[in-house]
């Protein structure tokens, strides 16, 4: 389903992508609902959302003078993680 040319989640390197880390912005991509920032008590509907493969979900994890966005692929670690917020 992705059209989008940025790194995935599971391609971390070095250490589990931190999902639940408060500092990660996402951005959801619906193709008729266009795109949206999820609130952080929606991400277990988003984790849903994901798993059925109506949605893609990036996420932007921010470095010291910028910000990586990446594909979230991995929903099952994406739900796991995102579980017990």
């Amino acid at each position: 389903m992705s059209r989008y040319d940025f790194p995935k989640t599971s391609a971390v390197r070095g250490t589990d992508f931190p999902y639940t880390d408060p500092r990660i912005a996402y951005l959801v991509a619906h193709p008729v609902d266009g795109l949206w920032q999820p609130e952080r008590e929606d991400l277990k509907k988003v984790a849903e959302q994901l798993a059925k493969g109506s949605i893609v979900l990036l996420a932007a994890w921010p470095g010291q003078y910028e910000s990586d966005v990446f594909i979230v692929d991995d929903f099952l670690a994406f739900s796991a993680a995102v579980a017990y917020l």
